[in-house]
């Protein structure tokens, strides 16, 4: 199957070329690794994209609601469930690394909820992440428009030239691409270095920990409870609605089988359950102020422009 590359996703390698794991382990894998791989053509591919989409419905009353919509989930959600997605998976392949792992089965994302994405690989490996200190994040410029928030700040960035744009010095590129994960990026950013002010002495780690501990909070009791039936959440979660240690009450998981040695992240899950996030992106949003109507899921194209 051909494999198209949109900004900085790109494909993953080996998804075209290894319909079968050639390994019993590592961070990635397949779920039914001994089935035979499906093709289909690309007219067929075309057909059911058409099937799958629809003319963009815009009424007279652009306050309607529309019945196609998900009404009951903000849509803050969807660029939270973004981050997510690109805290979990990333292939930053280099050419070495396409020779060294034909069968792109190394995830070079913890298959973790550990913040790597804001983190990289720590202020000795990326200090251009960090500031002198090697304890506080990088910050960006300050940022201005909103009353409710005067302390923010833009993602850090090199300086601009001329015919090249201004890119953010993060983790993870993708948390670039629109504005929404931007600033969810530089939240965490800034929540590290305010934990810093409250916290001296506090060692790099411990600061870490505390704010990976946060989040994991976040997508445990607020994004998994939000997008996911309450039902589904009791049965597999057993020790969130008893209130119990999940060390004696352990999740109830269906494991199609176990790996021979090590967990993995199913390939079938990093490029498709995983970006359903996207599906939840509605055709037009309003922000807070309700002035500005937002029609593209990329929401003003990225990062601010630097010569404004």
């Amino acid at each position: 199957m051909e494999q198209r590359t949109t900004g900085f996703h790109g494909a993953l390698r080996g998804l075209d070329r290894t319909p079968r794991s050639a390994r019993f382990e590592g961070r990635f894998g397949r779920l039914f690794r001994s089935l035979e791989p499906a093709t289909f053509s690309r007219a067929s591919l075309e057909t059911l994209a058409k099937a799958m989409s629809a003319d963009v419905e815009f009424g007279p009353d652009a306050d309607a609601e529309d019945a196609e919509e998900n009404q009951g989930i903000l849509a803050g959600y969807t660029y939270l469930g973004q981050f997510i997605d690109h805290d979990l998976t990333f292939d930053p392949a280099s050419s070495l690394d396409r020779q060294n792992d034909p069968d792109a089965l190394v995830d070079f994302r913890t298959p973790r909820f550990d913040l790597d994405c804001v983190y990289g690989r720590g202020p000795d490996d990326q200090p251009y992440l960090y500031r002198d200190d090697g304890i506080r994040m990088l910050l960006g410029r300050k940022l201005t428009g909103n009353p409710d928030d005067p302390s923010a700040r833009d993602l850090p960035r090199n300086p601009a030239v001329a015919g090249e744009p201004s890119r953010a010095l993060i983790g993870d590129p993708r948390n670039d691409e629109n504005v929404i994960v931007s600033q969810l990026h530089a939240a965490f950013l800034r929540f590290h270095n305010r934990l810093v002010d409250v916290m001296p002495g506090a060692v790099f780690v411990d600061l870490q920990r505390l704010v990976r501990w946060h989040y994991q909070w976040v997508v445990l009791h607020d994004f998994l409870p939000t997008i996911v039936i309450k039902d589904v959440i009791n049965d597999v979660l057993p020790h969130i609605v008893k209130k119990t240690d999940p060390a004696t009450d352990p999740p109830k998981l269906t494991v199609f089988k176990k790996p021979k040695n090590n967990a993995f992240i199913p390939v079938e899950f990093s490029v498709a359950a995983l970006s359903a996030d996207w599906r939840q992106a509605g055709a037009r949003w309003r922000d807070e102020s309700g002035a500005a109507c937002v029609q593209d899921r990329h929401v003003a194209g990225g990062p601010p422009d630097e010569s404004a």
